[in-house]
């Protein structure tokens, strides 16, 4: 007993040493299965409407694995009806299969469920299930604190800050993904037409707002916006307050069309809006592809490209960068910075 709370007691240490959120799931991984006798440890990633898997990772006898295999899951009876058990009872869950037994407990973060982390084959002693459940709620609250640490004050959205270092690791991991030689019969956890789509979103004429009410009336309309791309968004895409009148928003889609129509309705949606103190409100938002090959900064100019083209244009519209290069309306050169747009 004293090895394993000695276990315990270097996994604390570790993970509070660490503000790398990848780094931390491997140190929860690596630590479930030295502590519970089990063949492997999973984290599934899963979407918050469907629960379908989106990603997952995973430590067993070889180490840790970035991308690994969900096949072999799909076959087990009742998996699906013991994950959204133990979502909903927020506990763990033992699907107590001859053939494949494994040991689900969901993973919440910011109140929020993110996917479950499974044991594979594993020990199903009380003193086992404590464990994990010691280190998975330890996990949730690091985790949550960190973020909560690094989300904007006034509209609960991530903040300008952790923006950057965010993508960026987003960027890593999925490239990591799509490099992975695949073993075998092994599948991609991940559609191999995923695109993934950076919308920058601009409210038009705050500045106007701010003089005419005043810095309070415009401090309530930033919450609004908040919270209507907080709704709007799924839980799985990444929100930011960009700047004081902007924000950014991650999406995945399989096309250009089909992220121009989800910021499209994002613009109907504020403009038919009925906001306090102004009479309308309206926003500008410029989009463009996500290269993982590239960092954040090249994106996020050719996003501001985009909605610098939108406010010169009339404002309340939305355009793609690689849509007005295309077009010709755009040189491809050009370089815009955040002080040369419109208000």
């Amino acid at each position: 007993m004293f090895s394993e709370d000695k276990s315990l007691l270097t996994w604390v240490v570790s993970i509070t040493e660490s503000r790398d959120i990848e780094i931390l799931e491997r140190i929860m991984l690596k630590t479930a299965y030295e502590l519970i006798p089990c063949e492997g440890v999973y984290f599934f990633r899963t979407d918050p409407v469907d629960m379908s898997i989106q990603s997952s990772s995973a430590y067993d006898g070889e180490g840790y694995v970035y991308s690994c295999d969900n096949e072999v899951f799909e076959y087990i009876e009742d998996l699906r009806e013991s994950m959204m058990l133990s979502y909903s009872d927020y506990s763990i869950t033992s699907v107590d299969n001859s053939l494949h037994p494994i040991i689900i407990s969901p993973v919440n973060i910011m109140s929020s469920s993110v996917g479950f982390i499974t044991l594979d084959f594993p020990e199903t002693s009380s003193e086992s299930l404590c464990v994990l459940e010691g280190i998975v709620r330890m996990y949730q609250n690091y985790i949550s604190a960190l973020l909560d640490r690094d989300r904007d004050e006034l509209t609960g959205l991530f903040s300008r800050k952790l923006f950057e270092e965010k993508v960026n690791t987003f960027i890593r991991i999925n490239k990591r993904l799509k490099d992975k030689p695949l073993k075998g019969n092994e599948r991609r956890t991940y559609a191999e037409n995923d695109l993934y789509w950076l919308g920058i979103i601009d409210i038009d004429n705050f500045k106007s707002a701010d003089d005419n009410f005043g810095h309070i009336a415009a401090e309530k309309l930033i919450v609004i916006m908040g919270k209507i791309i907080q709704d709007f968004f799924r839980a799985s895409d990444m929100k930011f307050r960009f700047d004081e009148d902007d924000f950014a928003v991650v999406i995945k889609t399989s096309d250009a069309q089909r992220a121009l129509l989800v910021f499209e309705r994002l613009r109907k949606t504020v403009e038919n809006y009925n906001f306090p103190f102004v009479e309308r409100m309206t926003v500008s938002i410029g989009i463009s592809m996500i290269n993982m090959e590239e960092s954040s900064s090249f994106f996020i100019m050719r996003a501001l490209r985009a909605l610098h083209y939108a406010k010169s244009h009339g404002k309340n519209k939305v355009f793609i960068y690689e849509d007005l290069v295309d077009r010709g309306e755009l040189p491809r050169e050009a370089i815009i910075k955040k002080d040369q747009i419109k208000e």
